[in-house]
C-alpha cells in the first residue's frame, strides 16, 4: 500500500446505527470506508473493492459473520484481507470460533473508539509486513527458479562443451572443474578440487600462469590468452590456452577466478612442424650452399694439383732416382697427393666423392680393419666391439664406409681428454618408421624399412647442442689441430648412401654416433672363396706405341700446358683448344686426322658435354675422354643424354694413368 493512498475498510453490520458510529470514527481518522448490511453483499463488495481490512459483525440475517469470514478466506482474491470481528458475543467459545474461521482479532461490543483504532493500526501494519514478506518470498522463488534455469543452462553448456571450465581461489586453488576434466586429463574431480593448480602445470609455465591470475584479479578485466602445458595422468603434457575473468556474487563482490581452457595441442604441433620444416629448409639451403662451395673449391684445387703434380712428374722423369732433386720432387708429390686427399674429402661432403658400390657387410668391414681402426686411437684408449650375430648386407662403397668409421673413431679418440677411455663399436639391425627417421641429421630422409647400423660411442668430453649443430660444417673444429673435414666427410658419405645419421651427446657424458644404412634386399654378401693356387704368367711382350693426332681441351692454361706435354710423351702429336667452342672449330678442321680427344668437363662458353655432342655430330666414331675434378659417377650423371664418352679420367691424374686410359680407348 503506497504512503499517499488512504486505507479502505469494509464495515459489515446489519445495524445501521453501528455502521454509522464505526464509519464516522474511521472517516475522522482519514480512512475510506465501504459498508454492507449482510454477508452476501459483504462478499460481493470485498470481491470488487479488495479493501485493506474488514470489520465484520457476527450476528446477521442470512449467513452469519463466521460463515462470511470462511467464504472470504476460501477465495483467492480475498483470502489475505485481515478480518476483525465486532460482536456482542463475549463467550470464549465464540472468540475461538471467530479465530478458527480466519479472523485476526475479536472485539466485543460495546468498545471504545480508541481501542478499535489501535487494533486496526496494529493489523494494518501486520498486513503490510505480511504483504511485503509475501512479495519478497515470491521474488525469491522467482529468482530461485531463474537461477535454477540458469544453472541448468550453464551445466548443460559446461558438460557438452569441449573446453575446460574451472574456477580458482585467489591463492590458485581449484574450487571447481567441469566434468570433462577427467576425460581430458585423467584425474578424478574429487582429486582435483581443493588442490593448487601448480602440480598440474609444467614447471616452465607456472610463473606465467601466476602472473596471468594476478593480472585478472587485480584489474578485474577479462584477459586472453595464456598458453601453458597441463600434465596428463599418464605423464604426457597437453598444450592449453586459457582466458580468464573474475567471478562475482549478486552484490558484485569478487568470489574467484573463472577460467576457460582450450586444447591447442594440434596448433602447437602444427607450429612446431612448421618451424621444423623451416629449420630443415634453412639447413638444406645451408648444406647445399656449402656443398656447392666445397665442390667448386675441390674442382679448382684438382685443376691446380693437376698442373702441380703433372709438372713435378714430368720434371722427375729426367732425373736419376738417387739424385737429391728427384727426392725433393718425390717428397713434394707426396704432399700434393695429401692435398688431393683433402679435395676428396670436400667432394665427399658435397656428395661427389669417388664411389664404387657393392654388397657389403658392416661386421666384415670392422673385423678386417680392426688393426687399422685401433691405430687411430692412443694405446690408453681401449676399443670394444659388439657386433650383431646376423647382419644383412648393404649396398655401399667399401672405401667410403671405411673412411666413415675411421673418422668417427678419430673424433671419439680426440674427445677423450682424461685417459684412459673407451670407444665402443656396435652393429645391429633396426626396423625404422617415418617418425623415427624424421630425426635424422640429414636433410633428405630415407624411406621407412630395415636398416643395418654402425654405432660408435665414447666416454669422452661430450658436446653441447650448439656444437652438435656445427660439427658437420666444413672446416669447423674444436681442436687446435685438424682441418675440420672429417665429420663433413661423414655427412657426405651418409648422404651419398641415402642413409640416416643420429648423434646423442651431453657435455661430460660422452658421445654416440649412429649411422643407419638401408638394407639391400637383393644384394648378397660376397662369399670368401678358398684360395686357388695358380701359376702366374707374366707377359713380357712390349706394348705397341701410341701415335696419331690428339686434341687436348682445357680452359686452364697451366693444366692445358702440362696435359699437352703428358699426351705428347705418350706418343701423340697434339693440337690444343681453350674451351668447347674452340674445340669444335679445331676438330672440324682436323676431323679426319684426330685419333682421340682429351677434354675438360667444366669450361666457359661451351662445356665438355655440349662440345662432345657437337663433335659426335661431326664424326660419331670419335674417341673422346672427358676429364674433371669430379668423380666418375658425377661425370656419368652429367652425360646421360646422347652418346656417352669413350672414357673418363679424374683429375689429378698421373702419367701412367693417362697413358693407360689413352691406350684403352684408342687401341
Amino acid at each position: 500500500m503506497s504512503a499517499d493512498r488512504k486505507p479502505v475498510f469494509l464495515i459489515v453490520d446489519d445495524d445501521p446505527v453501528n455502521l454509522s458510529i464505526v464509519g464516522e470514527c474511521l472517516i475522522n481518522c482519514n480512512y475510506s470506508i465501504l459498508m454492507a448490511e449482510d454477508g452476501e453483499s459483504a462478499l460481493q463488495k470485498a470481491e470488487n473493492a479488495r479493501p485493506d481490512l474488514i470489520l465484520l459483525d457476527v450476528l446477521m440475517p442470512g449467513i452469519d459473520g463466521f460463515e462470511t469470514c470462511r467464504r472470504l478466506k476460501s477465495q483467492e482474491s480475498t483470502k489475505d484481507i485481515p478480518v476483525i470481528f465486532m460482536t456482542g458475543l463475549a463467550e470464549a467459545g465464540h472468540r475461538v470460533k471467530g479465530l478458527e474461521s480466519g479472523g485476526v482479532d475479536y472485539i466485543t461490543k460495546p468498545f471504545q473508539g480508541a481501542e478499535l483504532l489501535a487494533r486496526i493500526a496494529i493489523h494494518l501494519r501486520n498486513f503490510e509486513l505480511t504483504r511485503k514478506l509475501r512479495e519478497a518470498n515470491e521474488n525469491l522463488e522467482k529468482r530461485a527458479k531463474e537461477l535454477e534455469k540458469s544453472e541448468l543452462r550453464f551445466r548443460s553448456f559446461v558438460e557438452n562443451v569441449n573446453d575446460i571450465v574451472f574456477t580458482l581461489s585467489t591463492e590458485g586453488v581449484f574450487t571447481y572443474v567441469s566434468p570433462n576434466w577427467k576425460d581430458t586429463f585423467g584425474y578424478e574431480l574429487a582429486d582435483t578440487i581443493g588442490k593448487p593448480f601448480v602440480p598440474f602445470v609444467h614447471p616452465d609455465d607456472v610463473i606465467n600462469c601466476f602472473s596471468f591470475l594476478k593480472l585478472v584479479l587485480e584489474t578485474g578485466e577479462k584477459q586472453k590468452d595464456v598458453e601453458y602445458r597441463v600434465l596428463h595422468k599418464n605423464g604426457t603434457w597437453i598444450w592449453y590456452s586459457a582466458r580468464g575473468s573474475i567471478l562475482l556474487d549478486p552484490e558484485d563482490n569478487q568470489i574467484s577466478f573463472l577460467g576457460i581452457g582450450r586444447d591447442i595441442s594440434k596448433r602447437m604441433q602444427a607450429e612446431e612442424e612448421s618451424l621444423t620444416l623451416e629449420r630443415q629448409f634453412l639447413q638444406a639451403q645451408k648444406l647445399e650452399s656449402l656443398g656447392i662451395m666445397a665442390g667448386g673449391i675441390a674442382h679448382d684445387f684438382n685443376n691446380l694439383l693437376q698442373s702441380m703434380l703433372g709438372n713435378m712428374e714430368l720434371a722427375a722423369r729426367g732425373l736419376a732416382n738417387d739424385s737429391d732433386p728427384q727426392k725433393h720432387i718425390a717428397s713434394a708429390m707426396i704432399s700434393g697427393k695429401h692435398a688431393a686427399h683433402l679435395t676428396d674429402l670436400m667432394l665427399t661432403y658435397a656428395g661427389m666423392g669417388s664411389i664404387t658400390k657393392k654388397a657389403l657387410n658392416l661386421n666384415d668391414l670392422v673385423r678386417e680393419n680392426t688393426h687399422m681402426l685401433r691405430s687411430a686411437a692412443s694405446t690408453a684408449v681401449s676399443m670394444e666391439l659388439s657386433l650383431s650375430a646376423e647382419l644383412p648386407a648393404i649396398t655401399a662403397d667399401e672405401a667410403q664406409i671405411q673412411q666413415l668409421v675411421m673418422n668417427l673413431i678419430t673424433n671419439a679418440a680426440e674427445s677423450i681428454e682424461e685417459q684412459p677411455g673407451t670407444i665402443r663399436l656396435t652393429t645391429g639391425i633396426k626396423e625404422c618408421d617415418q617418425t623415427f627417421l624424421a630425426s635424422s641429421l640429414l636433410e633428405e630422409k630415407p624411406l621407412p624399412g630395415r636398416f643395418a647400423y654402425l654405432e660408435v660411442s665414447d666416454n669422452g668430453c661430450g658436446m653441447s647442442k650448439e656444437t652438435i649443430k656445427l660439427i658437420f660444417d666444413p672446416f669447423f673444429t674444436t681442436k687446435f689441430t685438424g682441418r675440420g673435414l672429417g665429420m663433413s666427410a661423414v655427412m657426405g658419405i651418409m648422404r651419398t648412401h641415402s642413409g640416416a645419421l643420429f648423434v646423442e651427446s651431453e657435455p661430460g657424458k660422452g658421445t654416440t654416433f649412429r649411422a643407419l644404412f638401408p638394407v639391400s634386399e637383393s644384394a648378397q654378401p660376397a662369399t670368401v672363396q678358398e684360395p686357388v693356387t695358380t701359376t702366374r704368367i707374366i707377359d713380357t711382350t712390349p706394348l705397341p706405341p701410341l701415335s696419331g693426332l690428339a686434341l687436348v681441351v682445357d680452359d686452364e692454361k697451366p693444366v692445358l700446358k702440362v696435359c699437352t706435354k703428358m699426351v705428347k710423351l705418350c706418343g701423340f702429336r697434339v693440337i690444343t683448344a681453350h674451351d668447347g667452342v674452340d674445340a669444335v672449330v679445331k676438330f672440324r678442321e682436323h676431323a679426319d686426322e684426330i685419333a682421340v680427344v682429351l677434354m675438360d668437363l667444366t669450361m666457359p662458353n661451351m662445356d665438355g658435354i655440349a662440345a662432345m655432342s657437337e663433335i659426335y655430330n661431326i664424326r660419331p666414331d670419335t674417341k673422346i675422354i672427358l676429364a674433371s675434378g669430379f668423380n666418375e659417377e658425377e661425370l656419368i650423371g652429367r652425360t646421360t643424354t646422347g652418346q656417352a664418352p669413350s672414357g673418363l679420367i679424374r683429375k689429378p691424374y698421373s702419367m701412367d694413368l693417362l697413358e693407360a686410359e689413352l691406350r684403352r680407348v684408342v687401341q
